[in-house]
């Protein structure tokens, strides 16, 4: 899907709030593709200019993924400790490699929801492989 201008709307998401799919250079959606046990999960990045904040946000609503996978972030609660696990998995460290990925260097980071964990993780993944350190 070329995005050259687009504004789209996710799902369970307020019509009031335009949101913008963050794009590649060559006009595609930025995808990270994130590594689970026995499968990956490609996650598509969007953002909503909310006053003068740019919230980012991570949808694993994706054709490239299995029907089963595309779901697993539709939501920040329930679904049992499997689903749950998969979400905060796949919301930690992929919201840490899209940091990565769009240049964005926070000094702080606050760490306060269950995915929060695997941010820090993957964080100190990515300043050993940086630095040179096995991992």
């Amino acid at each position: 899907m070329h995005l050259a201008g687009r504004t789209v709307r996710l799902r369970k998401l307020s019509k009031a709030l335009p949101i913008t799919p963050v794009g590649e250079p060559n006009g595609e959606w930025l995808r990270l593709e994130i590594a689970l046990r026995g499968y990956s999960v490609r996650l598509r990045a969007c953002q909503v200019q909310v006053g003068r904040v740019k919230l980012l946000l991570l949808d694993s609503n994706d054709a490239a993924n299995l029907p089963a996978h595309r779901g697993i972030t539709g939501g920040l609660c329930g679904g049992g400790p499997e689903l749950r696990l998969k979400r905060e998995m796949l919301l930690g460290i992929g919201g840490w490699r899209l940091l990565v990925a769009l240049s964005i260097k926070p000094d702080v980071c606050q760490a306060n929801e269950g995915h929060a964990a695997f941010a820090v993780l993957e964080r100190v993944r990515s300043f050993m492989k940086s630095s040179g350190q096995p991992i």
